[in-house]
């Protein structure tokens, strides 16, 4: 709303100073009318920016309180690349049972993603069950302009907070980005007494106690060997993008071991991070017929994502809540993207979540409505939902709504919702 604000205001204004300048040039013979119009030019906007600054936005502030006792054990697994494509066309096959398991068992809805495309907003969206404008976490990075701006900046400059006033990068320097301002669901878990493990979720939690440093083995010994084999061999085509996602592969392999371990010695609470299958296919999908390398890459890491499902979902036991969230999808490059590139611009990237399609939200375990797919919904809404079918009160703040669809009708009769602060 500011942005368009200001952008009908700038425009307006630049329609008059144009109009303005021409008559003065075109009837203004007298020196002193140009060097006055200059004068009115130059002081309008600085008389704009220190009368009228954008009021800065206060965001909400909630501490990590308690929340209640969840009735069972709770696993989030963030499936980074998941989407309806992956789910229903390339995990069809007989190869990938426990992918095929969260197609046939859980309830599943697409999950759209709010624009624009902000990877730890969305994630840390999830997690809270507010809005950026709420949990203040915009980018990866923030911005210090002590010249100007008391805090750090939360947003870049095109955003309400810098939308009045260009930001002088010669002057600014880039910085970590501040922590969110709203607990998340798992700090409040946490606070509740319940045994909490977070590994390598996305955002800025500042020095939360839950998150858990994963130590990778670059030489990738937690993989199957055969798996590890043909892994290596599929990368060796693709020397440009081979380290960052072996990278990739093995940390995510020491993250689901770790959050094995979590759920066998009986943490209550565990949240986990995979990104191996949004790296794969960003840079080497198989869009055509000839990318046949790249199909058989994107297929053995299927099979080691299908594993991986397999490995968290035997840890936990038949009365664990289980989610597998990805709060954005993956899609190929669009007309505007195809344009840049036919002039030589652009990247070279096969699919990119820029574009903000849909992701999948599904749920497995007792109190959902097995094999139903229900109606879009957005990322705010997992953390309110799974507060629900957890027993616990959903807290007021959360902007998300519990998706109803996605309960058993008994189940909704037996468990009133209950809201807390």
């Amino acid at each position: 709303r500011v942005l368009v604000q200001d952008s009908v205001g700038w425009g307006i204004a630049a329609v008059l100073a144009v109009a303005t300048g021409s008559a003065v040039r075109r009837f203004g013979s007298d020196r002193g009318w140009r060097i006055a119009f200059s004068i009115v030019m130059v002081a309008l906007p600085v008389v704009r920016v220190m009368t009228s600054p954008t009021p800065p936005r206060q965001y909400l502030e909630v501490e990590p309180q308690p929340i209640g006792e969840p009735n069972r054990q709770l696993l989030v697994i963030g499936l980074e690349g998941l989407d309806t494509k992956v789910l229903l066309a390339d995990a069809a096959s007989a190869s990938y049972p426990h992918l095929a398991r969260l197609r046939e068992e859980g309830v599943r809805a697409p999950l759209t993603p709010h624009r624009p495309y902000l990877r730890w907003a969305l994630w840390t969206s999830v997690a809270t069950g507010t809005y950026p404008g709420r949990h203040g976490v915009k980018a990866h990075r923030g911005w210090d302009l002590p010249l100007v701006f008391s805090e750090t900046l939360r947003l870049l400059p095109w955003t309400p907070e810098g939308s009045r006033m260009i930001l002088p990068w010669g002057l600014s320097k880039q910085v970590p980005p501040p922590p969110a301002t709203v607990a998340p669901l798992w700090s409040r878990l946490d606070a509740s007494g319940i045994a909490t493990e977070v590994i390598g979720w996305p955002g800025s939690w500042g020095d939360d106690p839950s998150l858990q440093t994963e130590q990778s083995d670059e030489v990738g010994a937690g993989l199957e060997p055969s798996m590890r084999a043909s892994l290596e061999a599929a990368l060796e085509p693709f020397p440009d993008r081979r380290s960052r996602i072996w990278s990739a592969i093995v940390r995510d392999q020491t993250r689901v071991e770790l959050a094995v371990d979590a759920l066998e010695a009986d943490v209550g609470n565990v949240w986990i991070h995979l990104e191996t299958l949004s790296m794969a296919r960003r840079y080497h999908e198989p869009l055509r017929p000839r990318h046949t390398r790249e199909r058989l890459f994107l297929e053995l890491v299927m099979e080691l994502v299908d594993g991986q499902l397999g490995e968290l979902l035997g840890a936990s036991d038949g009365q664990t809540l289980v989610a597998v969230v990805s709060p954005f999808g993956l899609a190929p490059p669009g007309s505007f993207e195809r344009m840049k590139r036919l002039f030589g611009g652009g990247e070279d990237w096969h699919t990119s979540a820029e574009g903000l399609p849909d992701g999948l939200f599904i749920l497995l375990g007792e109190g959902v409505d097995s094999g139903r797919r229900v109606q879009p919904v957005n990322p705010p809404d997992v953390a309110p939902t799974l507060c629900y079918l957890l027993g616990l009160p959903v807290a007021q703040y959360m902007e998300g709504s519990v998706v109803v669809g996605m309960v058993t009708p008994s189940f909704l009769e037996e468990h009133p919702l209950r809201v807390v602060d």
